[in-house]
């Protein structure tokens, strides 16, 4: 279960241009992937249909977040 940027932190969003940094900074801090995670990510890891993002893990199952309004929002953008 995700839970929302607080409020005080969601103007740091706002002083990001690229909509990609605004999505990596979501990414860490509501979901707390991390850098090597992050690294690997590709477009067609996002099901916005479906709200999921897939994390591929090498020898191991691809493991499933499901993602907030808020982040998918980040997403689509």
């Amino acid at each position: 279960m995700s839970t929302a940027l607080p409020s005080d932190r969601a103007g740091l969003l706002d002083r990001l241009d690229d909509p990609r940094d605004r999505l990596t900074v979501a990414l860490v801090a509501i979901y707390a992937l991390l850098p090597g995670q992050l690294a690997h990510l590709r477009r067609i890891d996002v099901d916005r249909s479906k709200g999921q993002l897939c994390l591929r893990r090498v020898g191991r199952m691809d493991h499933a977040i499901y993602l907030g309004a808020f982040t998918l929002r980040l997403a689509t953008a």
